[in-house]
């Protein structure tokens, strides 16, 4: 997750979804990358997190305050 290519961010980040969605390690990367620098990993990470399992209120609150980012895509 700190590559510096985001290509392999997002690929990383599907994977993990994919693969471990009960993982809470893979959960904790996945939100993490919620705080990307780039719109795109931003948004791969929302669209991760819909095969992640276990979301608390606290992670559904996150998800939530990105209707608010800069990057219309990801506020949408």
């Amino acid at each position: 997750m700190d590559s510096g290519e985001f290509g392999l961010r997002q690929v990383a980040l599907n994977l993990l979804a994919a693969v471990a969605p009960d993982d809470p390690r893979a959960k904790a990367a996945v939100l993490q990358a919620l705080n990307d620098s780039s719109p795109f990993i931003r948004r791969e990470a929302l669209q991760a997190l819909i095969l992640i399992k276990g979301l608390s209120a606290a992670d559904l609150a996150r998800i939530g305050d990105l209707k608010n980012d800069a990057d219309e895509q990801v506020a949408r």
